[in-house]
C-alpha cells in the first residue's frame, strides 16, 4: 500500500466500467445477468487488459442482497464481487468498487434526510453497515483495489451536500475501522450529482481521514443531447453530430451546436480544467467515473458516417482532454446496442472504432488520422473524401496513399492496424479479394531506408464493410512516413482508420 492517491493516479491512464451487471436491480429475483448481461468472467477481464485498458470501475448493488432487518449481506454476493475482484487484480488491472444506485436508498435521500434527523441516521446507518462488510471481505487486497463510496449522490443545495458530507465521512470512518490495508488504502468519494459545475461551486471538504493524501474524487460527464439523451421529446432532439467538423450541413437539426449551450471542445477542457484547478492541483486526483456517446441508429442520424466519424472523435477529445487535464477516464460500457463497446459473450472487442479511439487518447497507440486530405496521393489516385474519412479512387493499379508521422516511429515490437473500405469497382477488379489486393510500406528521412511488407491476397471483401489489415513486419527504427499501395485499376478505398500499436 506504498502508493498515495497522486502516486496511484500516476498509474492509470485508461479505464472501463462492465456497466448494468453487478449492480443490475431486480429485488424480487436478485442476480448479475438480470438486466441481460452475462456474468463478468475471467476472459472478459483479461480481454479488457489486453485491449490496453489498465483499469476498470466495478459498479456493484448490494441493498437487495442484504437483509433488511440485520444488515447483513448475503456471503454468497460478498464472494462474487471478491472473485470478479480477483480477476482484475490477477491481470494487473486497478480496480474500483464502489456502492452503485442501488436502488436509491442513498442516492434518492437527500429531501427526506434534510427534513429528517432520523431518515439521515438511518442512511448512514446502512452505509456504514455496508462499508464495514464489503471492506472486511476486500480487506486483503493490495493497493490495486480501492473503494468509491457511492455513485451520483443527489445532492443539489448546501443543505442536502451537508448530508452528504456525513455520508461520505461514515464511509471513510467504516472503511478505516476495519483495519489491516484498508487502512491506507486509497478512497474515492463523489460531487454533487457527480456534475462537474455542482462540484465545483459546492463542494466543502474532502472528509476527514485518519492517514494523509489517501483520497480522490469523483466526477462523470454526460455533455448536450449528444451524450445519452434516448429519444426526442419536449425537451429537445436527440444528436447525432458533436465536433468542430463534424456537424452535418444537411441534417442540421441533429446537430450539437444546437444544444442551449456549446458544449463541445472549449467547453470539455474548461469543465476539466476547472476540476483540475480545483482539485488535481491541490493534490487531489480526479477520477472521471462515467463518460460515454451513445450509438445512434440510421433512422435517427440522415448523415450517418458522419454520426459515426462524430461519435469516435467524442470518445478521442475527451479522453485525451481527460487525461490531458490529470483526470482518470473510465468509460461507460453496457454490453448493448448504444453502448456496445465489448463483446461480453465472447468476449471481443465489438465496437473497435471508439475503443481505437480511446487506445489512442490514452497514448497507448499511434493514431494516423482519417479526416478528408490527411494522406496525401499520387498521380495514379485523386481525392474523393467524404466529410467523414478519407477516400481516394485508383486510376491504375499501384496508387499510393502516404502518411507522414508527426514523430519518428520506431517499428519495433509494433504493429500496424489499417481498416479499410472498398467499393464493388475496387473488388470486381480483384477477383472479389483472391487476387493481390495491396501492400504497406514505411521509410526513414530522405528514403534512406525503406521496407515494403505483407503483401496482402486472398481476402474475402464485401462492398461497403469494414476490412481490417495488420503488419508486425517493419523494423525501421526510425521512420517519417507509412505508405499503403494498392493492386486494382479501379474503384475507391475508404481510409476509415489508422493506428500503431
Amino acid at each position: 500500500m506504498e502508493s498515495n492517491a497522486v502516486q496511484l493516479a500516476a498509474k492509470i491512464k485508461l479505464g472501463i466500467n462492465p456497466g448494468n451487471t453487478m449492480e443490475g436491480y431486480c429485488p424480487d429475483n436478485p442476480s448479475e445477468d438480470c438486466w441481460g448481461n452475462p456474468k463478468i468472467s475471467a476472459a472478459y477481464i483479461k480481454l479488457i487488459k489486453d485491449t490496453g485498458f489498465d483499469a476498470i470501475r466495478i459498479p456493484v448493488g448490494w441493498d437487495q442482497y442484504a437483509d433488511q432487518t440485520t444488515g447483513k449481506i448475503s456471503d454468497a454476493w460478498l464472494n462474487r464481487v471478491k472473485e470478479v475482484v480477483q480477476y482484475a487484480v490477477d491481470n494487473g488491472l486497478y480496480v474500483i468498487v464502489n456502492i452503485h444506485w442501488d436502488g436509491g436508498w442513498l442516492e434518492r435521500s437527500f429531501h427526506e434526510a434534510v427534513e429528517s434527523e432520523a431518515k439521515k441516521e438511518a442512511v448512514n446507518a446502512k452505509q456504514k453497515a455496508y462499508w464495514e462488510q464489503i471492506a472486511t471481505h476486500l480487506r486483503d487486497f493490495d493497493e490495486h483495489v480501492m473503494f468509491a463510496s457511492a455513485n451520483e449522490p443527489d445532492a443539489v443545495d448546501p443543505a442536502k451536500v451537508l448530508v452528504l458530507d456525513s455520508y461520505h465521512q461514515t464511509f471513510v470512518d467504516a472503511v478505516r475501522s476495519t483495519g489491516g490495508r484498508n487502512a491506507y488504502r486509497v478512497l474515492v468519494v463523489q460531487g454533487m450529482r457527480t456534475d462537474i459545475d455542482m462540484t465545483v461551486d459546492m463542494w466543502n471538504n474532502m472528509p476527514t481521514d485518519t492517514v494523509a493524501g489517501r483520497q480522490m474524487m469523483e466526477i462523470h460527464y454526460y455533455p448536450g443531447f449528444f451524450a445519452n439523451k434516448g429519444e426526442d421529446d419536449s425537451w429537445g432532439l436527440m444528436h447525432c453530430y458533436w465536433g468542430e467538423g463534424y456537424q452535418s450541413l444537411t441534417d442540421t437539426t441533429r446537430n450539437s451546436t444546437n444544444f442551449w449551450r456549446p458544449e463541445e471542445e472549449a467547453f470539455t477542457d474548461a469543465q476539466f480544467g476547472r476540476m483540475k484547478t480545483k482539485f488535481v492541483d491541490q493534490g487531489i486526483p480526479v477520477v472521471l467515473g462515467e463518460y460515454a456517446a451513445m450509438l445512434r441508429y440510421p433512422k435517427t442520424c440522415a448523415d450517418y458516417d458522419l454520426h459515426l466519424a462524430s461519435r469516435e472523435y467524442f470518445w478521442r477529445y475527451v479522453t485525451k482532454s481527460a487525461v490531458d487535464h490529470g483526470l482518470l477516464p473510465f468509460a461507460w460500457e453496457v454490453g448493448r446496442d448504444e453502448g456496445y463497446l465489448i463483446d461480453r459473450y465472447t468476449p471481443a472487442v465489438h465496437d473497435e472504432q471508439v475503443v481505437d479511439a480511446m487506445i489512442v487518447a490514452a497514448g497507448k497507440a499511434l493514431g494516423l488520422s482519417n479526416r478528408p486530405k490527411s494522406w496525401t496521393l499520387d498521380g495514379d489516385a485523386t481525392d474523393s473524401s467524404s466529410t467523414a474519412y478519407m477516400r481516394l479512387t485508383l486510376n491504375q493499379a499501384d496508387a499510393t496513399a502516404a502518411y507522414t508521422f508527426a514523430n519518428p516511429v520506431n517499428w519495433s515490437g509494433k504493429t500496424l492496424k489499417v481498416v479499410l473500405n472498398f467499393d464493388q469497382a475496387f473488388i470486381s477488379d480483384r477477383n472479389g479479394g483472391m487476387a493481390d489486393l495491396l501492400q504497406f510500406y514505411t521509410y526513414s528521412a530522405g528514403s534512406a531506408a525503406s521496407e515494403w511488407k505483407c503483401l496482402t491476397s486472398n481476402r474475402e471483401l464485401v462492398a461497403g464493410q469494414d476490412t481490417e489489415f495488420t503488419c508486425s513486419a517493419f523494423s525501421i527504427e526510425n521512420a517519417v512516413g507509412l505508405g499503403i499501395q494498392f493492386a486494382a485499376n479501379t474503384g475507391s478505398v475508404t481510409i476509415k482508420r489508422a493506428l500503431i500499436k
